[in-house]
């Protein structure tokens, strides 16, 4: 009985569904920090709690929001939100 909540547990991480980045795994949230200040995007002082980041951008309307430590595993709607940012404000 024991054995097999352990591997449930870890069946289910393994088959959540979370997409890969265009190299094979999940992009850092350290990443995503980096990938948005480049392009303008800066954090708002106390904008979040705990692990997360608020940013904002002249061009954007609204903050993005990350959450996670730097090394952890950003999660995809991260991913797309700060994709789909960064492509807003460079149109």
């Amino acid at each position: 009985m024991g054995e097999d909540q352990g591997e449930g547990e870890e069946g289910s991480k393994k088959n959540r569904g979370d997409k890969l980045s265009t190299n094979g795994c999940l992009e850092k949230s350290e990443s995503l920090f980096r990938n948005s200040k480049k392009t303008g995007f800066y954090e708002i002082r106390g904008g979040g709690k705990g692990a997360h980041r608020k940013f904002a951008h002249v061009n954007y309307a609204g903050a993005v929001t990350l959450s996670g430590q730097a090394g952890d595993d950003a999660k995809p709607y991260q991913e797309q939100q700060v994709k789909q940012a960064v492509g807003q404000v460079k149109r």
